[in-house]
């Protein structure tokens, strides 16, 4: 792992560069967003020096451009320069965002090239001293300046009140509005509390995953692997997987195998995926609809069963599918509110879960501040156990999976012949 030296040259506050109308100024979560966890959402994107001819005035000049257009932004997502009043609503009182620029003493080229689990979250406004400042800040920004020039824009959004749909949006919008591109400014769509109006919570609320003495993986599936694992499937069922049913699919059999192996008796298995409802309600959301609007869909696999990769594709279907038929079209009103709370939280003894989070298909790669776009888009692992992290790599065509998996589970995993057969592990950007 690469020594980083990462040095704070300024901090500051941007606010929204138009006040938030009246009717506007307090904003309502939606009994999702209100049991989501008082964490981040972290993304960092990383920018490589496009030509020599890149000055320090011209590094400058990106960091004044972003603050900019992050002030005007905001007035479009005022909640993010608001504060958090309560468990069930923002106060959107312009207080604003959080920036800060920091001057990194090495290459963007080293971190590419050694682009470990660990590095993503120096890049991100989360140190000590940050987050003593910090606080009640709804959005934090790190504006990273590499020697090279490279540049690297780290950014945490409450996960109180944005998913990733909602954060990938947000960066579209402010991308847009920053590149100065001749297009109508994205707007965002607050219809949550609408849908799911906030509860009276007693008590903590549960979390759904537990951490634990984990280690992180990243591992790189390539088009062409994808290519044969989608065959391999397909040799058996005649079914055409997605990219992410056979990754994901490949994933759960070799990890659920490295549990069972140190098992006796084995155990259930539990596959849970989250899944963006916006379009798979009826009728469906607008993709611009802001705030927590994801649910998860599981397939429970008995201890006696054999996780062949088929079948696990052919199970995931089946619950997507019966997800999709039975369930996202009532998570909305009472009715919703007492499934929702039934759900959340649940935990089944004596079983292993696995908890998979796709951002695949979202287009953080699009995202273009006027100067291109990024070579490499990152999240931070969290030490979740068993929660599986999946995102594209940059063509779009391979994806990229993030595996945190109990130490001793992890070790056996790493050693899987079919996890060397089809990705690599941590591979140089």
């Amino acid at each position: 792992m690469i020594a980083l030296k990462v040095d704070i040259i300024s901090r500051e506050t941007i606010k929204p560069s138009s006040p938030t109308p009246p009717h506007h100024r307090k904003h309502d979560l939606s009994l999702l967003d209100q049991l989501h966890p008082s964490i981040y959402v972290p993304v960092i994107l990383f920018f490589t020096k496009e030509n020599e001819g890149v000055s320090c005035s011209d590094i400058h000049e990106r960091s004044n451009r972003l603050k900019k257009s992050l002030s005007e932004t905001l007035t479009r997502f005022y909640p993010l320069a608001g504060r958090l009043k309560d468990n069930i609503t923002v106060d959107c009182n312009d207080e604003g965002a959080y920036y800060m620029e920091a001057r990194i003493d090495n290459n963007l080229s080293e971190v590419l090239g050694h682009p470990n689990t660990e590095l993503p979250r120096s890049f991100l406004p989360n140190d000590h001293e940050t987050m003593k400042l910090a606080e009640g800040y709804l959005l934090l920004i790190q504006f990273n300046i590499f020697s090279c020039g490279g540049i690297a824009v780290g950014i945490n959004v409450s996960h109180k009140i944005m998913d990733a749909s909602s954060v990938c949006l947000f960066l579209s919008s402010w991308a847009a509005t920053a590149s100065e591109d001749c297009i109508l400014p994205i707007y965002p769509v607050f219809v949550g509390a609408t849908l799911l109006p906030p509860l009276t919570l007693s008590g903590p609320v549960p979390r759904r995953m537990v951490e634990g003495r984990c280690l992180t993986r990243r591992y790189v599936f390539t088009a062409s692997k994808i290519a044969s694992l989608k065959a391999a499937v397909r040799a058996a069922t005649g079914t055409d997987p997605t990219r992410v049913e056979a990754v994901s699919s490949l994933i759960l059999r070799c990890a659920n195998s490295a549990a069972r192996s140190k098992l006796d008796p084995p155990r259930h298995c539990m596959f849970s995926q989250s899944v963006n409802i916006r379009q798979r309600m009826f009728p469906p959301l607008s993709k611009n609809t802001v705030g927590n609007l994801a649910w998860m869909y599981s397939m429970l696999v008995k201890e006696e069963e054999v996780l062949e990769l088929h079948d696990v594709v052919d199970q995931m279907r089946k619950g997507m599918k019966g997800f999709c038929d039975r369930v996202a079209n009532k998570l909305k009103g009472e009715q919703g509110s007492s499934f929702i709370l039934r759900g959340w939280g649940k935990r089944l003894n004596d079983v292993n879960c696995y908890y998979f989070n796709s951002w695949c298909r979202f287009p953080f790669y699009e995202t273009d501040f006027g100067w291109g776009k990024p070579s490499w888009v990152s999240s931070a692992s969290y030490m979740l156990k068993n929660y599986i992290f999946l995102m594209d790599t940059k063509l779009g065509d391979g994806i990229e999976a993030w595996v945190t998996l109990e130490e001793d589970d992890m070790a056996i995993f790493e050693r899987s012949d079919e996890i060397s057969e089809f990705a690599v592990c941590n591979p140089c950007l």
